[in-house]
């Protein structure tokens, strides 16, 4: 199992390529860690959100 740290890092990574949804980034750590676990990166998402390094926001695009 990867560090908090490493997760943070990877997932911070990911979001300066594009914006994602969590399922997104959830699912593309998975095809690189297939041992990602959701509930540690929901919860580093969250710290981040409250850390204002990123943003929840509404999008008005429909995928479905």
């Amino acid at each position: 199992m990867l560090k908090k740290e490493i997760w943070t890092l990877c997932i911070l990574y990911l979001l300066s390529k594009k914006d994602r949804y969590g399922y997104d980034l959830i699912s593309q750590l998975k095809s690189l860690f297939p041992d990602a676990q959701e509930p540690i990166i929901y919860s580093i998402l969250r710290e981040l959100c409250k850390n204002q390094y990123t943003k929840i926001y509404l999008s008005t695009d429909s995928l479905g």
